[in-house]
Parts: structure tokens; C-alpha cells; sequence
């Protein structure tokens, strides 16, 4: 859960990206460790994970990741 991928992509950039809330809470949840900086970087492309939730038009993912983002100090 803890890995990226050539482009940058970690399980939050990949959530927000398909719109899965459900499996937003459960990474928060069951991996803490998880809302950390180096899990919520800008991908390739300049977009975090809540700039990709909102790309694809998950616009209330997109705002709880926005607030994750920002108690990260992003």
C-alpha cells in the first residue's frame, strides 16, 4: 500500500482518481502511516490525489482529500 508507481501514482493518487471514497477511509483507517507527505506528492503530472479526484469529477472525494492534504501542511 506504501508504493508508487513509475508515474508517481500511490493507492490515494489511484482512489481519488476512480472516485473510491470508501477506499479512502479504509487506507486512513487501517494505514495511518499513510497521511504522510511523501503519500499525497504531486504525481508526473502536477496533480495530487485530490486534483486527480477532481479531474474525474468526484468533487466531494476530492474536498476530503483536500483536507487531508491540508493537515499535511500540502
Amino acid at each position: 500500500f506504501l508504493l508508487h508507481n513509475s508515474n508517481g501514482h500511490g493507492c490515494m493518487h489511484k482512489a481519488g482518481q476512480r472516485g473510491k471514497m470508501d477506499v479512502v477511509e479504509w487506507l486512513v483507517k487501517e494505514i495511518p502511516e499513510i497521511v504522510n507527505i511523501e503519500y499525497f506528492n504531486k504525481d508526473g503530472e502536477g496533480y495530487r490525489p485530490s486534483g486527480l479526484a477532481h479531474v474525474e469529477g468526484h468533487t466531494e472525494l476530492a474536498e476530503y482529500l483536500k483536507k487531508i492534504e491540508a493537515s499535511i501542511g500540502l
